[in-house]
């Protein structure tokens, strides 16, 4: 598997290129991951839904990733990074964190402050679904594809950890994701 997809941060002026190919086929977590002119070996476990842990230099991080059109938010050690995708390549569903579960979780630790949906609604491609804060920060989770709410597992006020379950989801014929 080869990934690769050209990202803009806020804080940059230029986007930096960032590929992603997988150093052996009997090698399930480890990566070759180059940043720009930067190459980085790095094991990558992915747990679902846009979360996982990376081991890069021996330290482990937790991180999620959230995908909606071109906008990705990752959470990486304690903070949220913004990005625009300006270019991507390669196979379609290769990095797609939530798009393709039936689960939404939590991006990062927060509380939970507004619940938009309720089960059995029909939703559209990303409508927004769950309002959570965390640092002082409000994050919209919206809905990865057209599809139907089939339980939520959260209510206002809790406070979750990342990866928490916050809703089920199940296709309700609308196709796999309005990317």
């Amino acid at each position: 598997m080869s990934r690769k997809i050209t990202l803009q941060h806020a804080s940059q002026s230029e986007p930096v290129s960032v590929s992603i190919e997988k150093v052996a086929e009997g090698s399930p977590n480890d990566f070759h991951v180059v940043l720009g002119d930067r190459r980085i070996d790095a094991e990558i476990e992915l747990f679902g839904s846009g979360a996982g842990w990376i081991r890069l230099g021996g330290k482990v991080v937790r991180f999620y990733g959230h995908r909606q059109g071109d906008d990705i938010q990752v959470w990486y050690g304690g903070k949220v990074y913004d990005f625009k995708t300006v270019d991507a390549e390669g196979p379609k569903g290769a990095v797609r964190g939530a798009v393709l579960l039936p689960e939404l979780t939590a991006p990062m630790p927060g509380t939970i402050l507004r619940i938009l949906v309720a089960d059995g609604d029909e939703l559209s491609a990303h409508q927004p679904l769950i309002i959570m804060e965390s640092m002082k920060m409000e994050m919209t989770i919206s809905a990865p594809a057209v599809g139907c709410v089939k339980e939520i597992t959260c209510s206002e006020g809790d406070l979750v950890e990342m990866g928490a379950l916050l809703i089920r989801l199940e296709d309700s014929g609308g196709g796999a994701g309005d990317e």
